[in-house]
């Protein structure tokens, strides 16, 4: 869905997961499987700490529980965008938004991620 493969129509979609999921190297490591069955380079599965991170293989198979994972949270964040886009929020609210979180790291992770259905990472921590 997103990285090398991604269509126009999913770019948002996918910055926001990014932001929350696989934005840092130690989001990327925590969150593996994740990532990379959304398409964002990662490290592959056995390889060291200081290899190159690459994309997934074709061929590269994802446990039914990581699909799962990738539809819920693909799911939840183009609702909240269309919701977004829904409501004509105003520039000023955004702009207050990302200059409370441009300081904040987020870590949040997929195996923490509760089963509420509004659920979002924020600030490094779920929020529902």
């Amino acid at each position: 869905m997103c990285g090398a493969r991604m269509r126009s129509g999913d770019r948002r979609t996918c910055r926001e997961i990014r932001r929350d999921f696989c934005d840092t190297r130690r989001d990327r490591s925590r969150n593996r499987n994740f990532c990379r069955n959304l398409g964002f380079r990662t490290l592959a599965a056995g390889a060291a700490e200081d290899a190159i991170e690459t994309f997934a293989e074709d061929s590269e198979v994802f446990s039914e529980e990581t699909q799962r994972e990738v539809d819920m949270v693909v799911e939840d964040y183009e609702a909240e965008l269309e919701d977004h886009d829904d409501e004509d929020f105003e520039d000023e609210d955004e702009d207050e938004d990302s200059d409370e979180d441009e300081d904040v790291v987020s870590h949040c992770t997929v195996d923490q991620m509760p089963t509420c259905r509004n659920r979002k990472c924020k600030n490094g921590r779920w929020v529902c």
